[in-house]
């Protein structure tokens, strides 16, 4: 009669432990906002939606491959960077939300306009400024505000490579410079110690060499990374329109998460996240 009895207390002492345990830490499984807080699965993505990814990631700086829509290991591990340079954390999928949300807010407040030029298609933010079109045998397109300048060139072979090589001497060797050079394809990109990028490339169109290039100060390098993502030389490419779907739900969950005025369950999560001073970059 006394074992029952013990046993008894011991099973309601038990369950009393158990029910503040679980007031003081809720079991994460039944939270709603728990999918932000694991590793981001690209796998449930349209083609569609890991392009206007690819597209966020290089407007961060933080990408340089093509927007084709395939969450390669350079897709991935720019997501892993980007987690890492503003939070410190591995690359959640609140990361990848904010993110979206971001470059979504951002094409919006840019006002992107397509150009077509010599039969290279380039988008460009409009800022609210005039853009001025000027020189009959060369396009320069710059916008007041950021003053960016975009130029459109046809040549043969050998004018296109002095145009690379001449902006390379002209930079001088202090630049930061990448180069890439294929049998119908050149990029030069430089980066000036103060933040003034400079990109050309140039590619080989029925016979002609086009080439584009692109200068920007430092304080238009978002804009300059989305004009340089949208170059194409054979048709229009649209990075700028916002894909719904598993990446939307996902945005909204994260900005639910972020109005809660409390949730205790998660301090870690809010102490990196809501709490970071150094990533207000949403």
């Amino acid at each position: 009669m006394k074992l029952k009895i013990i046993h008894k207390n011991l099973l309601i002492l038990l369950g009393g432990l158990l029910l503040i345990i679980s007031v003081m830490h809720p079991v994460y499984a039944q939270d709603k906002y728990d999918p932000l807080f694991k590793l981001f699965d690209p796998s449930a993505l349209t083609d569609k939606e890991i392009k206007f990814l690819q597209f966020a990631l290089n407007i961060e700086l933080v990408y340089n491959g093509n927007m084709d829509g395939k969450w390669d290991d350079e897709t991935s591990h720019s997501l892993k960077l980007l987690a890492q340079e503003r939070f410190g954390s591995d690359a959640m999928s609140i990361v990848a939300a904010k993110l979206y949300t971001r470059t979504k807010n951002v094409i919006t407040e840019l006002r992107w306009r397509w150009f077509r030029d010599k039969g290279i298609y380039f988008a460009i933010p409009q800022n609210g400024s005039k853009i001025k079109l000027r020189s009959p045998e060369k396009t320069l397109i710059e916008n007041g505000y950021t003053m960016l300048r975009i130029q459109v060139d046809i040549s043969d072979k050998e004018q296109m490579q002095e145009i690379h090589e001449k902006t390379l001497e002209e930079f001088g060797t202090m630049a930061r410079h990448e180069e890439q050079r294929e049998a119908d394809n050149w990029t030069t990109k430089i980066e000036l110690p103060i933040g003034d990028i400079s990109y050309i490339k140039s590619q080989l169109v029925d016979g002609k060499w086009k080439t584009i290039r692109v200068q920007s100060p430092a304080s238009g390098k978002n804009q300059f990374t989305g004009i340089v993502a949208s170059i194409s030389f054979s048709k229009q490419p649209n990075p700028f329109k916002v894909p719904k779907g598993y990446m939307d739900q996902l945005a909204k969950l994260s900005d639910e998460w972020f109005a809660l005025k409390n949730d205790r369950s998660r301090v870690l999560e809010v102490a990196k996240f809501k709490n970071c001073m150094t990533c207000k970059w949403w």
